[in-house]
């Protein structure tokens, strides 16, 4: 994966991608807490420039792709985008995890260093906090509008068994996204809504199944 290009744009796997100021600034502030406990690392003698810091940073890249995908609809929240921001955000969390390993490890390091290293981890763990947040607001919200999406076309179905299928696979995608809640870090309130939302869906799936 690649890097920031300029203004708006990252540079992912070779292509361009753009997002708002937001997220563009979530995205800087992370990679800068990043490269920050890279060279507090360096100094202390922990690690090369290439290690779990860079790691740490081409994860949290996947996540802002997903992030893009969801936002412009190019992934459909009916399909693979949970499964998708479940892997990237289990790989982002194992390599945070990797250099909080890496920055623990102080025993040979002076009182002032090991400050400055866990100082900055502090700084980045917070940003890898946002970022995830960000990623779980925009699926959920994406999730929640397909849910009004399914619940609006109840009364003018064209093909019904095309739009049980897509019930389906949005109770299904909720219902994942509630079993890895502790995975994707969700908030007690974001939970909460996804159980609404599989209600709905469930309400919705109990009309529309043909009765044997």
């Amino acid at each position: 994966m690649s890097r920031q290009k300029k203004g708006n744009t990252l540079e992912i796997n070779g292509k361009p991608f753009v997002f708002n100021n937001s997220d563009i600034k979530l995205f800087r502030k992370l990679e800068n807490a990043a490269n920050n406990l890279g060279r507090a690392l360096q100094k202390s003698g922990k690690i090369t420039r290439e290690g779990v810091v860079d790691n740490m940073i081409e994860s949290c890249l996947s996540i802002m792709l997903v992030l893009h995908d969801i936002l412009t609809s190019s992934l459909d929240v009916k399909n693979h985008s949970v499964r998708r921001a479940v892997s990237a955000s289990y790989s982002a969390g194992k390599n945070l995890l990797a250099v909080f390993d890496t920055a623990g490890s102080t025993d040979r390091t002076q009182p002032w260093e090991r400050w400055e290293i866990m100082s900055t981890y502090g700084r980045l763990s917070l940003c890898h906090v946002k970022v995830m947040r960000r990623l779980n607001g925009a699926i959920i919200s994406a999730l929640r509008k397909a849910t009004c999406n399914l619940e609006g076309r109840r009364e003018k179905v064209n093909n019904l068994d095309d739009y049980l299928v897509e019930i389906i696979q949005v109770e299904e995608n909720i219902r994942s996204l509630i079993d890895e809640a502790a995975t994707l870090q969700l908030e007690k309130s974001q939970i909460s809504l996804l159980h609404t939302l599989l209600e709905r869906v469930n309400t919705l799936l109990e009309r529309e199944r043909p009765q044997s």
